[in-house]
């Protein structure tokens, strides 16, 4: 029944092949319950883990009014989590759609978000005390309101759940297999990891590194209770997309540091991105491919992949947060949220965000830029190899979200 779903339902927004647009189906459907068993081996540790599982016999077409309706009834038990305002992660491999997602949800509702890590949103986000503002006051090690400076103008949102961004862990770029190959229980706590700045000896910020005089800021990192997260929105993008945005993110970082002369020999085009890609393979070729157990059963596939580290990254990162938000972790329910449904159904996808956060829509949203896809960037030959990378490393729930991105 639908009030079976409360803690136990995935809730998807389906799309098809990312080759056939006209055929994307334009629905929204829940699973019940259908757990699985995999045996997961990483440096010759194996673990068995349980996942939810959307069958793909339950992939059928509704209608829009059908779907929602099944959807917002089977979380109507948990209303008591939206009044004392809990937390809603937004969990992303990094540069899967998390700032405009972010941006979307504070522009419409007129509520802040919030954020893992302080300390990204740099001094403008300190509040006179000179600290990152924590949502919740019982909690000073996070999350934090993303936002104005001042404290007094956060506005949490008086129902519904806060949205914070959290990139968990495993998702580094230029790292070896010991910096990103984890388990699902050491990946679960690094997605309540939390930094965020203070200014020792106290002070307001003036906007620099400086501070009455003298005083500076510094990290503070931590981990806050689990409790207070009580529902997952999941991002996910095509990974051909994922990987080469990531490219983008990492020319970005390198201006940033002034790093001009490494940043020409990087250009924002195709052959830029491949020039990274061969970079990063030869670098940690030996990593890859000299290990017994890392990509085990896919060394054949090593050779046929540009940045095949950062592809094996986004398969486990997947799986692991699969895991987490399913009965092995948090056991909470999860909005699967593709990112390409903001150009192929954008108000759906906007109305079904807000609702599952119990937010209204007061607001006109921001405008959503499209056309951010990077297929091209990869041969035939290519694809094909990463597609056999995915079925033979993904979980099959983690298959069955991205099987579309190689279907023609």
């Amino acid at each position: 029944s639908a009030s079976s779903l409360t803690m136990n339902a995935v809730y998807q927004l389906k799309t098809s092949p990312p080759t056939s647009p006209s055929s994307r189906s334009k629905m929204i459907q829940w699973s019940s319950r259908s757990v699985a068993t995999f045996i997961l081996c990483v440096v010759g540790a194996c673990t068995v883990m349980y996942y939810n599982l959307l069958p793909s016999s339950q992939a059928t077409t509704s209608s829009k009014s059908v779907a929602l309706d099944n959807r917002i009834a089977g979380i109507d038990g948990d209303d008591e989590h939206a009044f004392s305002g809990g937390v809603a992660w937004l969990m992303s491999f990094p540069n899967s759609g998390t700032t405009y997602t972010n941006l979307l949800v504070h522009q419409v509702s007129g509520y802040n978000t919030a954020t893992n890590y302080g300390n990204e949103e740099g001094d403008g986000r300190l509040s006179d005390s000179g600290t990152n503002v924590a949502v919740y006051e019982d909690s000073p090690v996070g999350p934090f309101f993303s936002g104005q400076r001042n404290a007094t103008n956060y506005k949490r949102p008086e129902r519904g759940y806060v949205l914070s961004k959290t990139h968990c862990g495993s998702y580094c770029l230029w790292c070896y297999k010991s910096d990103y190959l984890t388990s699902a229980s050491v990946f679960a706590k690094q997605c309540r990891r939390s930094s965020h700045a203070v200014v020792v000896d106290g002070g307001g910020g003036d906007g620099s590194d400086n501070y009455n005089g003298g005083n500076s800021k510094k990290l503070v990192e931590g981990y806050y209770n689990t409790s207070l997260v009580k529902r997952a929105v999941h991002l996910m993008r095509d990974p051909f997309s994922n990987i080469v945005a990531r490219f983008h993110h990492f020319r970005k970082k390198l201006k940033k540091e002034n790093k001009l002369l490494e940043l020409e020999s990087y250009p924002s085009t195709r052959i830029g991105f491949r020039k990274m890609c061969s970079v990063l393979d030869a670098k940690l070729q030996k990593d890859t491919v000299k290990s017994d157990q890392f990509y085990r059963g896919v060394r054949d596939l090593v050779k046929s992949i540009p940045c095949i580290s950062d592809f094996y990254r986004y398969v486990q990162w997947h799986n692991h947060a699969f895991l987490t938000t399913s009965d092995l972790g948090l056991d909470i329910p999860s909005l699967i949220l593709p990112y390409e449904n903001y150009t192929t159904q954008y108000n759906l996808t906007v109305d079904t965000l807000l609702d599952f956060l119990r937010l209204e829509k007061d607001n006109d949203p921001p405008v959503f830029i499209t056309g951010k896809t990077y297929r091209e960037y990869f041969d035939e030959e290519e694809i094909d190899a990463v597609a056999e990378l995915f079925r033979s490393l993904a979980l099959p729930v983690t298959w069955e979200h991205t099987r579309h991105y190689f279907e023609e």
